[in-house]
C-alpha cells in the first residue's frame, strides 16, 4: 500500500477503535498505537504458525506430567517447588486438590519474539476483549488486496471463547459465564461481555477484588451464585488456587469446582500461571518428558541458581552468573525473569529484565532475582533475542515509520476434541525490548 492509502486506513482504523470502545486498559489515554500495514507471514511461516499450536497443548500436556510426579515423590520435590514457590499448608493443599483433576487448558498464547523464539505461554490471555475490539477495528477497514488475517476471519476472538464455553454441557439452561478480572481491565472486558450476550450467552463482568472479598457471592446447592445469577463458567485473571483459599469469596468459588458446578478456565492450578516448566524442557532429567516437538519450539531455559557462582547449564554451555556479570554490556545479552505464580512478584510480566544495561543495574537485577530465589520464589534465564522490525504507525494525523522496533508477536490457539485451531494474531512493536500492551507500542494484525 501507498503512504496516503495507508494513512487513510490508519485513520479509519482509530475511528473504529473510537466507536466500538473497549480497545484499552485502564483509561483511553493508555491505548496502542494504530498499526494499519498488517504483518504478513511467508506461506511456510503461517503452516508452522498453526503446526505450533499442537505443540503449545503437549507442552502443558507434558509439564502437567512432570509437577504430578513431582508432587508424588518419582521426581525431586524441586520440580514442584518451582512452579508453587512458598505455600501454606492451605494452599498447598488446595493446590494440589485442583491440580490432580488433572485438567488442560482450552485456550492458549504463543508469544514470540521473532521467528520462532517463543517467550511465553499465556493462559491468562489478559486484555481478550481489547484485543478483539483491535482486530475488529481492523477488520471493517479491510486488508491490502490478497492478504487475510490468520485465523478464523471475523470476530474471530470472541467466537473462540464463545464456541469453548458453549463446548460444555450446562443442562437445558443456557450458559452463564462470568469474566474476572482486575479493576483497570473491566472495561474491555465488558466488550467481550457485550459481544457473548448478543448471542446468548448472559455475561457478568466481575472485579476480582470483589470477587475475593466475598461481595455477593453465593453458593447455592453446590453451584456459584454471583450478583444473584448462577454462574456456570468462569474466566480467572490474577486469582489461582493459591490466591482463591485465601479470600471469602475465593473459597465458594473453590468449592464449586471442586463440586463439579464450576467449569474454569484456564484450570485453577497454578502450573497455569508460571514460566518454571520452560526450564524443564531441556533439563538433563526432564527431557525425556517432553516430545520432540515441544523441544523444538522452546527456546533454551534454565532456573536460575541460588548464588552467584554456582555453576548451572544453559544448552550447552556451562556458566555462573558471575560469569555473564563480569561480560561488556553488549554481550551480557541474558532476560531474567521471574517464573512464579505470585502477583506481588511479577506475575502478568512485570519481573522481566534485560542483563544488557550498564554493569550496577545488571548486579541490582541479579541480587533482587537471588533475593527472592533465597525466599523460594522461582526464577528463570534465557537467552535474549534481538530481533527487529521495520513498523510504520500514526502519530496524531501522521505516519511514522521505525525502522527497527522490537516485537512481541502473538497466536491464540484453542483446543477443540483433539483438534488445535488458530483462531487469531497479531503484533505489538515497540522501541523498548520489553514489548507488552504498552501506549507506546503498535498494534499490528497478522496477515498471510
Amino acid at each position: 500500500m501507498d503512504e496516503q492509502a495507508l494513512l487513510k486506513r490508519a485513520l479509519q482504523i482509530r475511528r473504529n477503535l473510537i466507536e466500538q470502545g473497549g480497545y484499552w486498559a485502564f483509561d483511553p489515554s493508555q491505548a496502542m498505537q494504530v498499526g494499519p500495514e498488517p504483518l504478513t507471514l511467508t506461506r511456510d511461516q503461517a503452516s508452522e504458525a498453526r503446526t505450533n499450536g499442537y505443540a503449545v497443548f503437549k507442552f502443558w500436556e507434558q509439564a502437567q506430567k512432570v509437577y504430578l510426579d513431582s508432587c508424588l515423590g518419582v521426581l525431586p520435590a524441586w520440580v514442584a517447588a518451582s512452579v508453587e514457590g512458598p505455600l501454606t499448608s492451605e494452599q498447598r493443599n488446595a493446590q494440589m486438590m485442583v491440580a490432580s483433576m488433572n485438567e488442560l487448558p482450552r485456550l492458549a498464547r504463543l508469544d514470540l519474539s521473532s521467528f520462532w523464539f517463543p517467550v511465553e505461554i499465556q493462559e491468562r490471555l489478559g486484555f481478550l476483549g481489547g484485543c478483539a475490539s483491535w482486530h475488529k477495528a481492523n477488520d471493517r477497514e479491510g486488508y491490502p488486496e490478497g492478504l487475510k488475517p490468520v485465523g478464523r476471519g471475523p470476530e474471530s476472538i470472541p467466537s473462540a471463547f464463545a464456541s469453548m464455553v458453549c463446548g460444555f454441557s450446562f443442562g437445558a439452561s443456557r450458559p452463564t459465564v462470568a469474566l474476572v478480572a482486575p479493576e483497570g481491565y473491566l472495561s474491555e472486558q465488558a466488550y467481550l461481555a457485550r459481544y457473548l450476550q448478543s448471542i446468548g450467552i448472559e455475561t457478568l463482568v466481575v472485579d476480582r477484588d470483589t470477587l475475593l472479598a466475598g461481595t455477593g457471592v453465593e453458593l447455592f446447592k453446590g453451584g456459584l451464585v454471583i450478583a444473584g445469577r448462577g454462574i456456570d463458567f468462569l474466566y480467572r485473571r490474577e486469582v489461582n488456587a493459591a490466591t482463591l483459599v485465601k479470600h471469602e469469596g475465593g473459597l465458594k468459588v473453590l468449592k464449586s469446582v471442586l463440586d463439579g458446578k464450576l467449569v474454569v478456565e484456564p484450570p485453577l492450578s497454578m502450573l497455569y500461571d508460571t514460566k518454571a516448566p520452560f526450564a524443564w524442557v531441556h533439563h538433563p532429567w526432564l527431557r525425556d518428558y517432553f516430545s520432540d516437538d515441544v523441544r523444538e519450539l522452546i527456546p533454551l531455559t534454565t532456573l536460575l541458581p541460588a548464588t552467584t557462582d554456582a555453576m548451572f547449564k544453559l544448552g550447552n554451555a556451562e556458566l555462573t552468573l558471575d560469569d555473564i556479570l563480569s561480560l561488556s554490556n553488549s554481550r551480557r545479552s541474558y532476560v531474567l525473569k521471574y517464573a512464579g505464580p505470585s502477583i506481588e512478584y511479577g506475575l502478568g510480566g512485570r519481573a522481566v529484565y534485560s542483563l544488557e544495561d550498564t554493569s550496577k543495574v545488571a548486579r541490582k537485577v541479579v541480587d533482587l532475582a537471588l533475593g527472592q530465589v533465597a525466599e523460594g520464589h522461582p526464577w528463570v534465564i534465557q537467552r535474549k533475542d534481538d530481533e527487529r522490525f521495520p513498523t510504520t504507525y500514526l502519530a496524531g494525523g501522521e505516519l511514522i515509520t521505525c525502522p527497527t522496533m522490537h516485537a512481541r508477536l502473538l497466536f491464540f490457539y484453542q483446543r477443540i476434541a483433539g483438534v488445535v485451531l488458530l483462531f487469531a494474531a497479531h503484533g505489538n512493536f515497540r522501541n523498548n525490548w520489553k514489548t507488552g500492551g504498552n501506549k507506546d507500542a503498535v498494534f499490528r494484525v497478522i496477515c498471510e
